[in-house]
């Protein structure tokens, strides 16, 4: 296993109410956030620390509101190397 940082800007456009997501990397839940920013002005560059090993890793954002379809992302990187992602996976060699 190697120490790896994975970062992304999540963006969200809400009109009524905040709305919150989860992050997985693989199948663990990293983080569980309520979005609470504009982004006109804002968005949230989420850094990511992990232990991962070698081969393909899958890299998911998902609304805690299944309904919702208002979020996502851009510049996913992984060790600041922008990630080529297919469907949310990437390759560590």
């Amino acid at each position: 296993m190697n120490e790896t940082t994975v970062t992304v800007d999540v963006f969200c456009n809400w009109e009524d109410q905040p709305q919150a997501y989860r992050i997985y990397v693989d199948e663990t839940l990293l983080t569980e956030r309520s979005y609470l920013w504009r982004n006109t002005e804002q968005f949230v560059q989420e850094n990511m620390l992990l232990d991962l090993g070698p081969g393909v890793h899958t890299f998911r954002l998902e609304p805690v509101n299944p309904e919702f379809t208002g979020f996502y992302i851009k510049n996913l990187t992984v060790n600041k190397i922008a990630a080529e992602s297919h469907n949310g996976q990437f390759v560590l060699n």
